[in-house]
């Protein structure tokens, strides 16, 4: 992780001096979510938010599902779960109409956690049912089993625990 950071802000540095917008987008996202992945969350709701205005500026349709997912992920942090949804469901549609699997089952795992965390657990089994469908059909097999895992969790939640067993040794 520091080294993908260093080579994250050397990327950065060197897309500010050419002055290229479109050269800082992943960059800054991908900094957010290393940030995120080592527990912080101010400054990868900064870099996330700072990476979907270069996004909309430039109309980087891709990069915009990038970056409303992560400020999704961070409302949920932070209990705002209507705009959690609001965020995770535009960026789940984006990559849906992309055809982006592997970041469409992420966005979809993600509805399925905050589902959850909020007791709506038929949508997020539904959700997970969607995950896993779509995965399979087009043989996306880590989406598939991303999808298997979280379905797991919500058949455990509603107590059909054989069924969720056999999910999680799937996945």
């Amino acid at each position: 992780l520091k080294r993908a950071e260093h080579h994250l802000k050397k990327a950065l540095m060197l897309a500010n001096k050419i002055g290229h917008d479109k050269l800082r987008v992943m960059p800054t996202y991908r900094l957010g979510s290393i940030k995120w992945s080592q527990g912080e969350i101010d400054a990868p709701k900064k870099l996330w938010g700072e990476a979907l205005s270069l996004a909309q500026k430039i109309g980087d349709e891709r990069a915009i599902g990038y970056g409303v997912n992560g400020l999704g992920l961070v409302a949920i942090c932070e209990g705002r779960a209507i705009e959690a949804r609001r965020y995770i469901e535009q960026s789940t549609e984006i990559f849906e109409r992309l055809g982006m699997l592997g970041p469409l089952s992420t966005t979809r795992v993600n509805l399925v956690e905050l589902n959850m965390s909020i007791g709506i657990l038929k949508k997020a089994l539904d959700i997970a049912d969607m995950t896993v469908s779509t995965a399979r059909e087009v043989g996306h097999i880590s989406g598939a089993g991303i999808g298997l895992a979280y379905r797991s969790e919500v058949l455990l939640a509603i107590g059909r625990i054989t069924e969720a067993q056999n999910n999680c040794s799937e996945a």
